[in-house]
């Protein structure tokens, strides 16, 4: 382990050659977000100068490669960033992923990490916010606990609500960053709710 670029980005030398991984199946707060430095410090005190054997899931449109990183010890550092509330389990990419989902449930009702915000923003939030782009349906999260049976058994369009009303909130402060969101946030309320509806 040669660098940690952020919370979900380190550098490894294999042969000689460094190769940049993205931890998969999750997603820290971005540098600029609140706690993005906490989980780029947290990642590097757990994996910085060890070796680390890679479980590898192919790559991303960035062309880096995915993968599970283990310790020589047998800890998953995907899953300690997770469990200890350093980072989200990044549903879209991951979906199913039952134990990730577990390990972000037990962090969320324990308030560890960054859920000891009451209404924290998902990175792939934040990020959409710094571009202008729109959000849509999937972009929601389901932060209500799941119906019996789990993730293979959840409707779709099951989305908490009080999660996109705290999007209105941010977006009504009219602040550079979540303007761009206001009007997003009201069509995705709008068809949530119309398909709800239906």
């Amino acid at each position: 382990m040669v660098a940690v670029l952020d919370g979900d980005t380190i550098e490894v030398l294999y042969n000689q050659h460094p190769s940049r991984i993205r931890l998969s199946g999750r997603d820290c707060h971005e540098n600029g977000q609140a706690f993005g430095k906490r989980a780029k410090q947290v990642a590097s005190e757990l994996v910085y100068g060890k070796e680390v054997t890679l479980q590898t899931h192919g790559h991303d449109k960035y062309k880096r490669t995915l993968a599970d990183v283990i310790l020589q010890d047998g800890t998953n550092v995907n899953h300690t960033l997770v469990k200890d509330g350093w980072c989200w389990w990044y549903r879209k990419y991951a979906p199913g992923n039952a134990v990730l989902e577990g390990l972000e449930t037990e962090a969320r009702e324990a308030r560890k990490g960054l859920w000891v915000d009451p209404h924290p923003v998902p990175p792939w939030v934040y990020r959409k916010a710094r571009r202008g782009q729109s959000l849509d349906l999937s972009d929601l999260v389901p932060l209500d606990s799941e119906p019996e049976g789990g993730a293979a058994s959840r409707e779709p369009l099951k989305i908490d609500l009080r999660w996109t009303n705290h999007l209105t909130r941010l977006t009504a402060l009219k602040s550079p960053l979540y303007a761009p969101l206001f009007q997003s946030v009201t069509s995705t309320r709008r068809s949530f709710e119309v398909l709800y509806r239906c």
